[in-house]
């Protein structure tokens, strides 16, 4: 992972201040990675293994010949590092020019002392009367992080299981190394990749889930729907965990991908499943045949078991399309990727398509049941509400005048004249009831009319009643079903 600065798979960065603590850190990190299982190799890298030669200027001599700490390195670095003095051009190209001493004179320490070093009075000294010169042990190259000091160990690993190695070695350095203040450690490489992918996908994932309720809703105008449908999401998860356990592979970033798609599908078979049962639901409904337990049964029981092959074909026809990923060959270019993005939803559809069939009737009779109870008690309060005085009334009329079966008026008073007047009204048949019934003014006079006002009140109370508790029961209704 050379983005990352590791030339190999796993990697450790030991922070400090000091460059000798820290290699010092890294020997001992080397000694326990090795004693991992699943370890390939692990190497520190030395940060202070490299020879160099310091000139440390004596500030003393160098002021009685007149001399400062700079005229002396202007020295060291032209007649033995070398300077640029100019540069030359030859059409389009520049060469510099660098001048320094010859290589006889600077190739070892004793020739390195005799380098002449001219003096304000034109006399020349050598630089070992100015300087003091010596080999000493350095870094090579000095890496910082942060603004701290760091130094890298290199691991290879034999396993893809990269967050459960770093899980045991983080375990394991903890317990034998002991990290002075001011120094710790960070792993690097694709472990760090893969910190970094997690943290996005604590994002993406709920933010996915969250549009696909949104769709749903807008598409049920129902949470009780929604949640119906959704509940594909946890049966799915089950096949899908089953196979990548099967095929030996580990929860990686194609993986989690893999499952946030399962979720896509899982709702398109959750609303398919969902809208054969609501379809069944407002058929009998609409036909009047819902009226108990065993015409809710029998309606889950149709949208249910009676489409059991447009669902299958909308699980084979995904489940089809993915198998061809699986059967790519190992070596094939971005293979092992999509094969961890479909494993997951090839088990996950499979096991939410059984399930889909199991489980998803149960539940849905245990959402109408309320609700189909609730139409019980509503159906029972209007028939108490019927038995009003105004139908006691009219009921006794009903009883006393009403046309027979065969064709016949049967009344129980006395004949009515040419003046009497016969006003037929509709009666909902109730009781003994048996066609239809006729107004009568029974009697004469005054007191006779004031009978037949006084049922003409009743019997335009009780209609009004009924047809109030008759809109109330189907608002009632309506706003449930909401």
């Amino acid at each position: 992972m050379l983005t990352t600065g590791f030339r190999s798979v796993l990697g450790v960065k030991v922070f400090g201040p000091d460059l000798g603590e820290i290699q010092k850190l890294a020997v001992q990190i080397e000694r326990e990675l090795a004693d991992v299982p699943d370890t390939r190799s692990a190497f520190a890298e030395r940060t202070v293994g490299g020879y160099f030669l310091d000139f440390t200027v004596n500030r003393e001599a160098a002021a009685r010949y007149g001399l400062r700490v700079g005229d002396v390195n202007d020295i060291v670095e032209s007649a033995i590092g070398g300077k640029n003095i100019t540069t030359t051009v030859e059409g389009r190209e520049r060469y510099s020019v660098n001048t320094r001493y010859a290589r006889d004179f600077r190739e070892d320490l004793d020739a390195l002392k005799r380098v002449l070093v001219p003096t304000p009075t034109g006399a020349q000294v050598p630089i070992s009367m100015l300087a003091d010169i010596q080999y000493k042990t350095g870094p090579p190259s000095v890496r910082s992080e942060n603004g701290k000091l760091v130094g890298f160990v290199f691991v290879d690993i034999t396993t893809s299981d990269i967050a459960g190695y770093v899980r045991k070695a983080s375990q394991l350095l903890g317990q034998h190394i002991q990290y002075p203040p001011g120094y710790y450690i960070e792993w690097a490489g694709q472990f760090q990749y893969l910190q970094a992918a997690k943290e996005r996908l604590k994002i993406v994932i709920p933010f996915t889930l969250l549009i696909i309720f949104v769709l749903i809703y807008i598409n049920t105008r129902s949470v009780v729907r929604t949640g119906i449908v959704l509940l594909a999401v946890p049966f799915s998860l089950v096949g899908a965990f089953w196979l990548l356990w099967l095929l030996g592979y580990n929860v990686s970033v194609a993986v989690w991908v893999g499952l946030i798609a399962l979720a896509g599908l899982d709702a398109e078979t959750g609303v398919v499943m969902l809208l054969y049962l609501d379809h069944a639901w407002d058929k009998f409904r609409g036909e009047g045949r819902m009226r108990n337990m065993r015409d809710l049964h029998d309606a889950v029981i149709e949208g249910a078991v009676g489409r059991v092959r447009p669902k299958n074909m909308t699980v084979c026809a995904i489940l089809f399309g993915l198998l061809p990923i699986m059967w790519s060959p190992a070596l094939q270019a971005g293979a092992d990727v999509m094969k961890r993005i479909a494993a997951p939803m090839i088990g996950g559809i499979v096991t939410s398509g059984i399930l889909e069939l199991l489980i998803y009737p149960v539940i849905y009779v245990i959402w109408r049941k309320r609700e189909l109870s609730v139409r019980d008690l509503l159906r029972r309060q209007f028939c108490l509400a019927e038995n009003s005085p105004a139908q006691d009334f009219r009921r006794s009329v009903r009883d006393s005048d009403c046309e027979r079966p065969d064709g016949q008026f049967h009344s129980s008073a006395r004949p009515a004249s040419p003046r009497q007047q016969r006003i037929p009204h509709r009666i909902p048949k109730r009781g003994r009831s048996t066609g239809r019934c006729w107004q009568r003014e029974v009697g004469h006079g005054d007191e006779h009319a004031r009978d037949a006002n006084a049922f003409r009140r009743h019997n335009r109370a009780d209609q009004y009643a009924g047809q109030t508790s008759r809109q109330n029961q189907d608002r009632h209704v309506r706003r449930l079903e909401r």
